[in-house]
């Protein structure tokens, strides 16, 4: 699995939990301009990034575009996370509202991917 893919399945795996979960269109969280965005991201230590993600909620857009939220693709598809109505913060109210941790459920998942990727 490259980095890039790591990146994109992350965030696949934590769409499929949340639509489990909440019954919101896993696309709604990460569509297919999404995963392009991520595939054609240029970084030249992917290695690193893949590191970064704990420490930035385990959002790639976030590492990758260095929490320059005005730049973000996904921000400004979806709206910036922290937002009150963005993509981001309503699917995770509503999950949190499950009475679910999204930072163990994406904890989880990075986990899961970093055994793969090994």
């Amino acid at each position: 699995m490259r980095e890039n893919e790591f990146l994109v399945e992350l965030m696949q795996r934590k769409a499929l939990e949340f639509e489990r979960v909440t019954g919101i269109p896993g696309h709604y969280y990460f569509n297919k301009q999404d995963e392009l965005d991520l595939m054609t991201a240029l970084d030249n230590d992917l290695d690193k990034l893949i590191e970064e993600l704990p420490s930035h909620y385990y959002c790639p857009f976030c590492v990758v575009w260095r929490d320059d939220c005005d730049e973000c693709p996904y921000g400004l598809r979806h709206g910036q996370c922290g937002e009150t109505g963005s993509t981001f913060s309503m699917i995770m109210d509503d999950y949190e509202s499950h009475e679910l941790s999204f930072i163990g459920m994406a904890e989880k998942i990075y986990l899961e991917l970093r055994e793969e990727l090994v």
